[in-house]
């Protein structure tokens, strides 16, 4: 499937059913800039998080107007105090105003917008590291049950001799350094779930996890990064949906 293609069946199954989307990273002009086109093209109901004079002045260095974004200050509002009763249930944490702290950090508080069922999806990265905001994830949203190993997956586009472009889900190339056994089973399992559009089966999924460990010990290679360091590469595309009652 042609790359506009699949952008294109994405997008309107967007617009069929618009979820809310928290962006925790209101101060980055990029993001207030994504926010205005997903509701102006009616893809999805962003919510921003961050001082209001901040977003402001991240949307006129973006040259877009406010109006309209569900714009949030993460320190405040009613639903705070409910946040860090749910946090401090999921963190066994017995101190409230630790609880309360925590839920102030844009990060952690929209994580449990997603938890509470106020958001539908939460995306980061623009300014944060993959690891604080898998970190983040794990303590509000947390794994699909039966899935271990947090990952990622990249959309690979291959064109071919006759033009069209065949579509492969690289996983995971930016979060687990050397998976193993049950790691590669996780990634090929949450990745098929993640892109039930791309038309690949768990098998290819499975194969390209296997084929990815290759290319990403010469990234690390590249970037001066050791086998035995630090678990998360900075790729700055980590999202986290909302579990399904169902799941």
């Amino acid at each position: 499937m042609p790359a506009h293609d699949i952008i294109a069946e994405c997008i309107e199954r967007a617009r069929a059913n618009p979820r809310r989307v928290v962006f925790p990273e209101g101060e980055d002009e990029r993001i207030v800039a994504a926010a205005r086109t997903l509701l102006d093209r009616a893809i999805a109901r962003p919510i921003v998080l961050g001082k209001a004079e901040v977003i402001a002045a991240a949307a006129a260095r973006a040259g877009v107007r406010c109006e309209g974004i569900d714009c949030r200050d993460p320190e405040g509002g009613e639903r705070l105090g409910e946040y860090a009763r749910l946090y401090a249930e999921r963190r066994d944490q017995p101190n409230p105003k630790l609880a309360q702290r925590a839920v102030r950090r844009p990060l952690l508080h929209a994580g449990m917008m997603v938890t509470s069922g106020d958001a539908d999806a939460m995306i980061a990265g623009a300014a944060h590291a993959t690891g604080r905001v898998i970190e983040a994830g794990l303590l509000t949203v947390g794994l699909v049950p039966g899935i271990r190993t947090p990952s990622s997956f990249f959309l690979m586009l291959v064109p071919r001799r006759n033009g069209a472009e065949r579509a492969f889900v690289f996983a995971d190339c930016a979060v687990n350094v050397e998976p193993g056994a049950q790691g590669l089973a996780d990634i090929a399992i949450a990745s098929a779930g993640g892109w039930p559009g791309a038309g690949c089966t768990s098998q290819l999924k499975t194969r390209c996890g296997c084929a990815a460990s290759t290319w990403r010990r010469r990234r690390i290679s590249i970037l001066g990064r050791s086998a035995s360091g630090p678990p998360f590469a900075r790729s700055k595309e980590t999202a986290f949906p909302r579990r399904s009652s169902g799941a």
